[in-house]
């Protein structure tokens, strides 16, 4: 809003208004010329940069002055102004269109994407409608840029948010045809691709928006993607998709089994193998040529008039190193006749000649 000090015949220029991104000032002075006197007051607060258009031959020219600021209309605050009329006076009026611009301000446009059809390359003959929602956030980052192309002259917001929502219609189809294009993911599961298609649709649109609109993208947020699941397009896909699906699980399960079937033949071939080379080496091992173990003869031996035994050569051996059995004493074997001497079987007599300390017979 402007306010009109009728004591000084000047204006307070300022913006009074709570929300907008682009907004004109209008002088409340009634002078037929509606021109702009010296030393009116300008006032622009943190954020915001106030741009003056003077009309010439050769086009517009332009002023600017960024808040915060507070301060009259003098030629050190209009440089571009003071070149064209060459001097200033107290009561001088200048004519120029004064837009206050929002640099602080972050704009968002919810935008949606009605259905269009998208292709499985796999499936081109199947196409399948798909819808886009999401919200895209900016400002205006460089003014002069913005002014550059817009102009500001008769500048609707409204139609601009709705350019803004076409160029981003046309690159989200783009997008996602060339991700659906690049992507091994099935058409069918492309809904859970969103963050993938978001980065990538961010990445696009973003240089374009500041190329074509002059503002700063924050963000772009892809919300929903929805596939027509009561199309045609989209039943027949389901169902090819089915049909491979459970070719391959068969396929896959077949192969399962005939790698068990493989592994169980090589195990039971290495088995009998294994049992091959066993019965081999034993049969090997019972032709080695070894001589027979020495036959061990078991003797009785009579102590204190009765039989005791039978007793092994080594037994006998330590006997006779406790006393206890001696050259003399009386001894049978099985095959022998009757008892006989111990010096008369050559055996024992051989152990007992072989003790270093034998007693005397």
């Amino acid at each position: 809003m402007s306010i009109f000090n009728k004591k000084s015949n000047k204006d307070i220029i300022c913006c009074n208004e709570s929300s907008y991104l682009i907004w004109r000032w209008h002088s409340n002075d009634s002078k037929k010329d509606g021109g702009i006197r010296w030393g009116s007051s300008l006032r622009a607060r943190e954020g915001e940069v106030a741009i003056f258009f003077y009309k010439q031959e050769d086009g517009k020219l332009v002023d600017y002055i960024e808040g915060p600021a507070e301060q009259s209309l003098e030629i050190s605050n209009l440089p571009v102004l003071a070149r064209i009329l060459g001097f200033t006076t107290d009561s001088s009026r200048f004519q120029a269109e004064i837009y206050f611009i929002n640099l602080a301000r972050i704009i968002q446009i919810q935008f949606g994407v009605p259905y269009f059809d998208v292709f499985d390359p796999r499936y081109p003959n199947f196409g399948v409608p798909l819808a886009v929602r999401g919200t895209v956030s900016f400002r205006i980052s460089d003014y002069m840029e913005f002014i550059a192309l817009h102009r500001l002259t008769n500048f609707n917001l409204d139609d601009f948010k709705r350019q803004i929502r076409d160029m981003i219609s046309r690159y989200v189809k783009d997008n996602i045809a060339e991700v659906i294009s690049k992507s091994d993911t099935p058409l069918i599961q492309i809904e859970s691709k969103i963050s993938q298609i978001n980065e990538l649709i961010e990445e696009d649109i973003k240089g374009k928006l500041e190329e074509s609109f002059g503002v700063f993208v924050q963000s772009i947020d892809i919300g929903a993607i929805e596939l027509d699941k009561s199309s045609d397009g989209y039943r027949h896909l389901m169902k090819i998709t089915r049909d491979i699906e459970e070719a391959t699980i068969t396929a896959e399960t077949e192969a399962k089994i005939n790698d068990i079937a493989d592994k169980q033949r090589i195990n039971s071939e290495d088995y009998e193998e294994n049992l091959r080379i066993q019965r081999k080496e034993k049969e090997f091992s019972q032709t080695k040529q070894t001589p027979p173990p020495i036959p061990m003869v078991d003797y009785y031996v009579v102590i204190n008039n009765k039989a005791a035994g039978p007793y092994d050569i080594k037994t006998l051996q330590q006997m006779a190193i406790n006393n206890e059995f001696n050259m003399d004493s009386l001894v049978w074997s099985v095959g022998m006749p009757q008892w006989v001497k111990a010096k008369e079987v050559e055996e024992v007599r051989s152990m007992l000649e072989a003790l270093p300390s034998l007693p005397p017979i």
